[in-house]
């Protein structure tokens, strides 16, 4: 390992981790924008509103217009990209296409106002008095923002942990500038790798191949991979991207264009290096914050209703066969990580598979009395509550695979193309494949691929009204299943 690698390779920690940093301070610069709407909406009402006309019961609806302002205010930012730490870095240059956007954001309200035909119910005097108090109220949070941002850069404390593809010049010059003073604050590189066996270019530390990043990506919270390789062909060229989008990261191409399906059309810049946005994190800022926070208000209420299910689960199997009342499982994880999986224990102890290398067939032998019963209802896919909340899994995702899961003679994880890409988001008690009749015994590859597949539709199509939906015919489908054994 590189002394670079040293100063910033910590184990991961879960969550908490994903959340801090750089995506904590654009979580909060957005929540910001959309307080400072709201409450510049009161401070109008206040000092222009309530000494000419009083009628203080009218404040809400005043409140109401200030907050649909910020929520206009926060989609043209992300639209635009404002939000990332980079743009809120330097105010220079950017006060002014925000003070834009507030404006827009400001007709906005302005024209559902007209369409509402509302205009005589609201006083013009308080939609000016709000929109100039927003103008030196954002100027004076950006200003606080680059501020801390750079106290915080300086301290290495938002450094994306990056990982470089590439052993030519191009890779070298990228390696260098990220550790010039001017970008030392925001890119910590802890490796570079090669594609294929060609040596370095002088003064370029070599860590290892491509398929030694999966490793140390499941290890550690690496953040960026930046492709620099220079390609062979464009058939190797194009392998070699999709192998790395299927990684948990951003991932930039440094590089001409070439005909690579792109997350957006995105062209920016690192230093001087021109780089495209190839593939990014499914979850991140708000969506990861709103989605452990579902998950976290679904399993701690549930653990509390079905706790005397629980008890009776719990007696039950004791009573119907020797043995502890929970299975634990080694399963894929986020990230590919290795999990410990909890189920209520539905086989003899002495028949049970911990690998998960045998699959379960319609009328095995090894499944006891009870464990039928709770197999066939998915009560024994409860435990996994306990996963939910402890931050292992999630309510919604890709199901979590033993890892010795097979299919015929391979292992799945193996056997199937983009297999890996599954593990880009945790996964969940229930999915995408689960509510469309992928559940069950996996017995044939097309059976396999159409698992991975609806997996794989769930992360690209996210959304918390897609978990949701799923959640919602999950409970069909588990009243319904014929399939479950």
């Amino acid at each position: 390992m590189t002394n670079a690698q040293q100063a910033v390779a910590r184990p991961a920690s879960g969550f908490a981790h994903r959340v801090l940093g750089r995506e904590l301070i654009e979580s909060a610069v957005m929540a910001f924008d959309l307080v400072l709407a709201f409450g510049c909406s009161l401070v109008a009402f206040l000092i222009y509103y309530v000494p000419r006309y009083g009628g203080a019961e009218l404040l809400p609806r005043y409140l109401l217009l200030g907050l649909l302002g910020g929520v206009f205010l926060l989609q043209i930012g992300r639209l635009r990209g404002w939000y990332q730490v980079k743009h809120l870095a330097s105010v220079s240059g950017n006060l002014a296409p925000l003070w834009l956007a507030w404006s827009f954001a400001a007709l906005l309200v302005a024209t559902a106002i007209f369409l509402l035909k509302l205009g005589d119910e609201f006083s013009r005097g308080w939609f000016v008095a709000w929109w100039l108090l927003g103008m030196p109220a954002l100027g004076l949070g950006r200003l606080a923002a680059a501020s801390a941002i750079t106290s915080l850069q300086q301290h290495g404390a938002l450094c994306r942990r990056t990982a470089i593809i590439g052993t030519g010049e191009r890779a070298l010059q990228l390696y260098r500038e990220l550790q010039s003073d001017e970008l030392a604050g925001q890119y910590a590189v802890v490796g570079v790798y090669a594609d294929g066996s060609a040596a370095g270019a002088q003064g370029l530390p070599i860590d290892g191949k491509v398929e030694d990043l999966a490793g140390y990506v499941r290890e550690h919270q690496l953040e960026l991979v930046i492709v620099a390789a220079e390609p062979r062909s464009t058939e190797s060229f194009r392998e070699l991207v999709e192998r790395v989008r299927e990684l948990p990261v951003d991932v930039w191409l440094l590089s001409d264009p070439i005909a690579v399906p792109l997350a957006k059309p995105a062209l920016d810049f690192i230093g001087s290096h021109p780089f495209l946005t190839v593939a990014e994190k499914p979850l991140k800022n708000w969506d990861l914050i709103a989605k452990r926070v579902l998950d976290i208000a679904m399993s701690g209420s549930l653990l509390l209703l079905l706790a005397p299910l629980f008890a009776l689960v719990a007696l039950a199997i004791k009573l119907d066969s020797r043995g502890p009342v929970f299975f634990r499982q080694k399963r894929f994880g986020f990230g590919g990580r290795s999990i410990e999986v909890l189920k209520f224990r539905s086989m003899r102890t002495d028949l049970q598979d911990a690998t998960g290398a045998q699959r379960t067939v319609q009328g095995d032998p090894r499944v006891t009395g009870v464990g039928r019963f709770i197999r066939k209802t998915s009560i024994d896919e409860l435990p996994q509550l306990i996963n939910v909340l402890r931050g292992d899994m999630s309510m919604v995702g890709p199901r979590a695979h033993p890892i010795a899961m097979k299919v015929g003679d391979e292992y799945y994880h193996q056997a199937v193309r983009r297999y890996a890409a599954r593990h880009r988001v945790q996964p969940g008690i229930t999915g995408w494949a689960q509510v469309n009749g992928s559940r069950g015994e996996i017995s044939t590859m097309q059976q396999a691929l159409r698992r991975v597949e609806l997996d794989l539709y769930y992360i690209e199509h996210w959304s918390l009204i897609f978990d949701l939906k799923i959640l919602i015919k999950t409970v069909t489908t588990v009243l319904s299943a014929r399939n479950a054994y």
